[in-house]
């Protein structure tokens, strides 16, 4: 099976002005796990740069979730919130 569906292109210019096209392995942030086509197909991201009024002022996050940790992630703050965010999709 051909495992190119498990990286991320990025375009750049060459020095020449020639288009460069990096691949990157993607890769969950909690369990490490190499992201596979479902976990690519459902692009579970979350990026933020923190501003003023939090304890994390002026720092930057970056995750990306395979479906199993994302399940796990739900599981545990969803509870937390008093009306649900979820809503049916159909």
């Amino acid at each position: 099976m051909d495992r190119d569906y498990c990286y991320f292109e990025k375009e750049s210019t060459g020095n020449k002005g020639h288009k460069v096209v990096k691949r990157e392995k993607c890769f969950c942030s909690m369990c490490n796990k190499e992201l596979d086509y479902f976990d690519l197909q459902e692009n579970f991201r979350f990026n933020h740069c923190f501003g003023y009024g939090s304890k994390y002022d002026l720092q930057k996050i970056d995750i990306v979730l395979c479906c199993d940790c994302m399940d796990k992630v739900l599981d545990k703050i969803l509870p937390l919130f008093e009306k649900s965010p979820l809503e049916d999709y159909y």
